[in-house]
């Protein structure tokens, strides 16, 4: 009976799953096709405009928006580092459509690849439990909507394993180096700095310092020394912002999201004070944590992959793949602890999800609560392998490299 009541639950959620994942899929196309507003419209005007000759505009957001509505006939605000625009610029000799494709196909092999890591990763899963939460994770909202909206954090995510895959392998040099790519959204790798810092990885964060000084100054030096400073105006004027520059801020999963949902005017002093006093405590709770693990524990990076999510105060909801990423290393912790997972808590945790996320835009923000609570579980309920489970350190530091390729 126990067994129909778990086979019934895995069916009813993942087709949950899929219907959800249908929904964001047509709508991102839709859109797309409608010549409509997804985040590639960013990505795909600022590609234009690096192509064009334009540079020196870049972060000017009157010829961002008068860029938009020529190619697209919406806007949506460019604020990522010049150096990414660059990595945009070929594909913006296509139409917007086809590029918007090729990005996805890109983004398509991209968590393909991740997701064979992860499987590989798994490997001492029952097959059922393993194949629940891949499937789980392929399927959740935040993947789909990363995917479909043509995000970046799947790119940032898959350097950020890479650097702990050669971290495990020390080789510390270029894992930082391979890291700084990752600064293509920096509030992300901040986390993973302090952590470098604090385990003295000297090495690693000399050799970041080096990758992302070249990345961060060449574009200036070709385009324009105003450039940086055009971007840092631009950055500077979103937190004051709910609604301009498309930055959506009830729509956050952070608490800026939660405060601004239920008060849709909050000015910025409402919600950035529980904001850092929040960042603050999770900031010292993860301090404590990685004073006293090795720098590529598990644990560690799962705390420094969902530090972001608490104290960024822009993130949406497609960022949640770190979290996924950070659960997924959990899960492998809390198998290695000899506490199997069953399918039954693994889809209750991904319809969760997806219905708070379907709750935010009904109207009030809750994915905060599910961030921090897995921050809160990451730091005190992490379970630890039994006496003579990981036999062998050399094929511990293994399982790593093959999760972060």
């Amino acid at each position: 009976m126990r067994a129909r009541f778990t086979a019934l639950s895995l069916t009813i959620s993942f087709c949950g799953l899929f219907v959800g994942a249908g929904v964001v899929a047509f709508a991102a196309l839709t859109t797309v096709f409608g010549r409509g507003g997804t985040d590639w419209v960013s990505f795909y005007s600022a590609g234009t405009m690096i192509r064009t000759g334009h540079g020196r505009e870049l972060f000017d957001t009157a010829a961002q928006t008068a860029t938009q509505h020529r190619l697209v006939g919406t806007e949506l605000a460019y604020a990522l580092p010049a150096f990414v625009a660059y990595v945009f610029a070929p594909l913006s000799f296509l139409s917007f459509s086809t590029s918007y494709l090729a990005w996805l196909a890109m983004n398509l092999s991209l968590l393909a690849g991740l997701l064979y890591a992860a499987w590989r990763y798994l490997v001492a899963l029952s097959g059922s439990v393993r194949t629940c939460w891949i499937a789980g994770v392929a399927l959740a909202t935040p993947t789909v909507v990363e995917v479909f909206q043509g995000q970046i954090d799947l790119s940032v995510l898959a350097c950020m394993l890479a650097c702990l895959a050669l971290l495990s392998r020390k080789k510390p040099v270029v894992a930082g180096a391979i890291l700084a790519l990752a600064a293509a959204k920096p509030q992300f790798v901040l986390s993973l700095l302090l952590l470098l810092l604090l385990k003295k990885e000297w090495r690693a964060l000399a050799s970041f310092g080096v990758v992302a000084a070249v990345l961060f100054a060449v574009p200036v030096a070709l385009l324009s020394p105003h450039t940086l400073a055009d971007q840092m105006s631009l950055l500077a004027s979103f937190p004051s912002s709910s609604t301009e520059h498309a930055v959506s801020a009830r729509y956050m999963v952070n608490l800026r999201g939660t405060v601004t949902s239920i008060d849709g005017s909050a000015g910025v002093w409402e919600w950035a004070l529980p904001l850092a006093a929040c960042s603050m405590v999770a900031l010292v709770v993860a301090s404590r944590r990685w004073a006293r693990l090795p720098s590529s524990d598990p644990q560690a990076w799962a705390l420094a992959l969902a530090l972001p999510l608490i104290w960024s105060p822009h993130v949406h909801y497609h960022s949640l793949v770190f979290l996924l990423a950070a659960g997924t290393m959990y899960v492998r912790a809390i198998s290695a602890a000899g506490i199997p997972p069953r399918p039954s808590w693994i889809a209750l945790v991904q319809l969760s999800v997806t219905g708070l996320w379907l709750v935010s835009y009904s109207g009030v923000g809750l994915v905060s609560i599910l961030v921090i609570g897995a921050f809160v579980v990451f730091a005190y309920a992490w379970p630890r392998p039994k006496a003579g489970a990981l036999a062998c350190p050399e094929q511990a530091a293994q399982d790593e490299v093959a999760f972060a390729l």
